[in-house]
């Protein structure tokens, strides 16, 4: 009998250590920091007393000289193409019918160029709009629509078929802002009936920041609280770039990577932070807004890279949310991470975990696209994930790709399935 509690007793120590050593492998994988971080109110701003501007701006294009990061992108593509020659595409057995068939219609203008007549009576053409597009757009249950691009935003009565107003990203905040608006992105909160806009504001660590907008009723024709976010949260020499949002039920989630100064967005990249944010604060326009700043997110030693978040389908999900990132930057990688953080800012036990799955289908930094009048001038850039949502406990989510069976670009669509459990990754390229 003793002999017997002996080894009993033995084991049980030997699942503890074996137990206490996954704990610790686990947590040197993943690491990050987090903060409160409170954020003021600039002021309210009322769509119907904007005066219009003409929005004037100037492109620089050149070709990427060597050692530049667009020039290396471009030798990955390069070596890609080498890898993965173009070929006649796969005969598909979907075939578009009269049911089936995709229609493009038009709606109301969403111009590149301003044509404004000069004194002489001659037509001037300025470029409105910032390279890409980054079109975004999100719809009320009213039928309120709101939509905005590089550098202008709309707003639009689609039951009433009613332009509400059409102004830029300066004349809508030039009272608390500087020039240079850029990557729009809007959505629609359906519990607080609200909408959210946020876009960006300079391009270098000392004058960088984050404008978030809140609509205070159901109506965008109707005043809107400003927020200002910090481009620079280090208060080092970096600014953030390419943001992406999503809501839970009580909170806004915002990612952004952070760039160092004077280099490129590919190279220059330092590491991705996620603005956790209280709704009710913004909707209500209180002078402060209660929020949590997640920095130096990593996995494996290495910092997590364009986090995108999901998006809940049909409602936003309760208290957590998850958020995806892939190896954008090779040219075929079948890696995936999926990270979750699960509690309110309010809640001291508010965490973060992060899966590094592997799904079916790998993908690649995409091959530049073909056009009629020139060859491979369409710019495709890389491969990380641009939108996301869930739905009955999957998640779907797109990104841009190489299609190694035909050489040519392509659009990922992937999904990770029993998310309770083992999430299972899986995925098809369109």
């Amino acid at each position: 009998m003793v002999r017997s509690n002996f080894w009993v007793t033995r084991f049980s120590v030997l699942l503890l250590l074996l137990f206490f050593y996954s704990s610790v492998y686990a947590q040197e994988k993943v690491s990050f920091k987090k903060q409160q971080f409170p954020i003021h109110k600039l002021g309210e701003v009322n769509p119907s007393s904007i005066q219009e501007d003409y929005q004037p701006k100037v492109s620089n294009l050149e070709m990427p000289t060597p050692g530049s990061a667009k020039y290396e992108l471009q030798q990955l593509k390069r070596k890609s193409a080498k890898q993965f020659p173009r070929t006649a595409a796969r005969e598909e057995s979907w075939q578009a019918n009269e049911t089936s068939s995709l229609t493009i219609e038009s709606g109301f203008p969403l111009a590149t160029y301003l044509y404004i007549p000069a004194i002489d009576d001659t037509i001037v053409n300025y470029l409105a709009g910032g390279i890409p597009n980054d079109n975004t757009l999100s719809i009320g249950n009213n039928g309120m629509m709101v939509t905005a691009y590089n550098s202008s935003i709309f707003a639009y009565d689609t039951d009433a078929d009613t332009l509400l107003f059409n102004t830029s990203l300066h004349a809508f905040s030039s009272e608390f802002t500087l020039n240079d608006k850029y990557d729009p992105k809007t959505l629609y909160d359906p519990i607080s009936d609200r909408f959210i806009l946020v876009f960006l504001n300079g391009r270098l660590s000392t004058n960088m920041r984050i404008i978030i907008c809140f609509s205070t009723t159901n109506n965008p024709s109707d005043p809107w609280n400003l927020y200002e976010v910090p481009g620079n949260p280090l208060n080092d020499t970096t600014w953030t770039d390419y943001p992406a949002i999503a809501i839970t039920k009580n909170e806004l989630f915002l990612t952004g990577n952070l760039l160092r100064d004077n280099e490129d967005w590919q190279t220059g990249f330092a590491q991705t932070v996620v603005w956790q944010i209280n709704l009710e604060n913004g909707y209500s326009g209180d002078s402060t807004l209660t929020t949590q700043l997640w920095t130096d997110i990593s996995y494996g030693g290495k910092n997590i890279r364009n986090l995108q978040p999901v998006q809940g389908g049909s409602e936003p999900t309760d208290s957590s949310i998850y958020l995806l990132s892939n190896r954008n930057f090779t040219i075929l990688s079948d890696s995936i991470f999926l990270m979750e953080i699960n509690g309110t800012i309010n809640n001291s036990n508010t965490s973060l975990n992060i899966n590094l799955g592997i799904t079916d289908t790998p993908y690649g930094a995409p091959p530049l696209g073909r056009q009629e009048l020139s060859e491979d001038s369409l710019s495709t850039n890389d491969a990380r994930v641009l939108g996301a949502f869930i739905e009955n406990g999957e998640i779907q989510y797109v990104a841009n790709t190489i299609n190694p069976y035909t050489g040519y670009a392509g659009v990922y669509h992937g999904f990770i399935t029993d998310l309770d459990n083992s999430p299972i990754f899986t995925g098809t390229i369109l």
